[in-house]
């Protein structure tokens, strides 16, 4: 029998590979203008179209060059909580892009945040007020 820690080892590591897997499925999404696949880690429905919107506005903007996950925090699981957040994670992401039509090469690393409800891990985002 697996005692609790190794249970819980086990699952942070199966959460980590489905944050990594997920993010690198988004980033390529967003990396080729496929709007509808990358607002599909969105939870909420509503917000989905709202996306899709903003980033098809970005893509006239921006044109990424190369994105990697460097890196996946996964946080301990949340079982005292009120909320549907059933655990959260930061995913570390190497940007190379290029704005439009200044064409400069810039590099960045950018965390993204994502969450864990009862049906799957999802990105955390807000519309852009600007």
């Amino acid at each position: 029998a697996q005692t609790e820690a190794a249970e819980e080892a086990q699952m942070e590591a199966h959460d980590n590979s489905l944050v990594q897997d997920s993010a690198r499925i988004y980033w390529d999404a967003v990396r080729w203008g496929d709007g509808s696949k990358a607002a599909s880690f969105l939870e909420e429905p509503g917000m989905r179209l709202v996306y899709e919107a903003w980033l098809e506005d970005q893509k006239d903007a921006t044109r990424y060059e190369e994105v990697q996950v460097l890196q996946v925090q996964i946080e301990p699981e949340n079982n005292e909580s009120v909320t549907s957040v059933l655990r959260k994670a930061t995913a570390y992401i190497r940007i190379k892009s290029y704005t439009l039509p200044e064409q400069i090469l810039t590099s960045q690393t950018v965390q993204q945040e994502w969450y864990k409800s009862a049906t799957g891990w999802w990105i955390t985002w807000e519309p852009p007020t600007d």
